[in-house]
């Protein structure tokens, strides 16, 4: 099986990027987001957060939409 591998040169790291760029803030936040929600029990995905008309499945439902439209 033959892997490759495609370099975007376009899309530089973060930590390629200046502080003051907001795609540094965005990387960080999504790195702690995906940490979080990767140690979510199943258990929990029914109960409520802090947003008052979702659902932990719900706000992270939110969290990944978000992500794609930023992606788009």
């Amino acid at each position: 099986m033959t892997t490759s591998h495609v370099s975007d040169t376009s899309d530089p790291s973060a930590a390629e990027l200046s502080p003051d760029d907001p795609r540094a803030a965005f990387a960080g936040a999504v790195r702690t987001a995906r940490a979080v929600m990767g140690a979510i029990d199943a258990e929990h995905w029914s109960s409520p957060t802090p947003c008052d008309a979702m659902t932990v499945a719900q706000l992270c439902e939110h969290l990944v939409m978000v992500n794609r439209r930023v992606a788009l």
